[in-house]
Formats: C-alpha cells, structure tokens, sequence
C-alpha cells in the first residue's frame, strides 16, 4: 500500500499520484511544485490530514510560518489526530514558532525624514550670441 492510502481510507488513484508528485517535489526542494500538488489534493480532500501536514512542511521550508503553522494546528485539532502524531506535531510547531521569531520578519518599515538647505553653486559660463562671431587673426 502507498503512504498516503495506509493514513486515509479509499484514497483516488489520482490523488495518490499528486500526493507521491507533491512528495518527490519536497525531497527535490521544488517547493512551488510541492505546494501546489498538496494544494490540490486539499481541494478535492480537505479532510485529508497527511496532506496537509505535508503542505505544512512546505510551508515551513518556503518561510511562509503563518501558513504552515495554521494547517499544523488544524490537524491537532483534530480529535482523530493519533498522540504519537500530536508529539510530532507540537515539536513541529515550536520549531515553526523559533524559526518565524529568528527569521520570520524581513522587511521592516521604518520612516525616515531629512530635512537641509542648499546653494547651487554651479554656475554655468559660456560664450553667448554676442561674442559667437569672433575671429582672431594671426
């Protein structure tokens, strides 16, 4: 039996192709491709809780913590979830919530105002029309 049919009953074929796609992709680091494969396995299966742990994961390794760590929660939640999962789960989480303290804001706005007073200096000097018609004998 495949991975994702041993977690769910009556699994499409379909679906086990696009969770074993979506799998390869994350071991390859192809996380667009990743994402998207469990994305859509949601879709047609919300319920199925491999794959969103799975999304999770990628998530995660695409520093998207907010994410990963929502898809996390909703699996625990879940009261169906085995306590062996629910420890592996947790230790996912804290390791979201470290990471996204460490490394989760990139950006940071912060305003900057500069005030001064300037002179041009620069001062332009050439021949005008009135002296363009010079010649210098030798």
């Amino acid at each position: 039996m495949l991975p994702l049919a041993q977690a769910e009953v009556n699994v499409d074929p379909e679906v086990e192709a696009t969770f074993q796609e979506g799998i390869g992709a994350l071991q390859e680091e192809r996380l667009k491709t990743a994402i998207r494969a469990f994305s859509k396995i949601l879709d047609i299966n919300p319920r199925l809780h491999r794959a969103k742990l799975e999304l999770a994961l990628a998530y995660y390794r695409s520093l998207r913590y907010e994410k990963a760590e929502k898809l996390a929660k909703e699996v625990l939640d879940n009261p169906a979830t085995p306590p062996e999962v629910r420890v592996t789960i947790l230790a996912f989480l804290a390791q979201v919530k470290r990471d996204s303290q460490q490394y989760g804001q990139k950006n940071a706005f912060k305003p900057f105002i500069s005030g001064g007073v300037m002179h041009d200096s620069n001062v332009n000097v050439g021949p005008n029309d009135s002296i363009s018609g010079w010649v210098i004998l030798i």
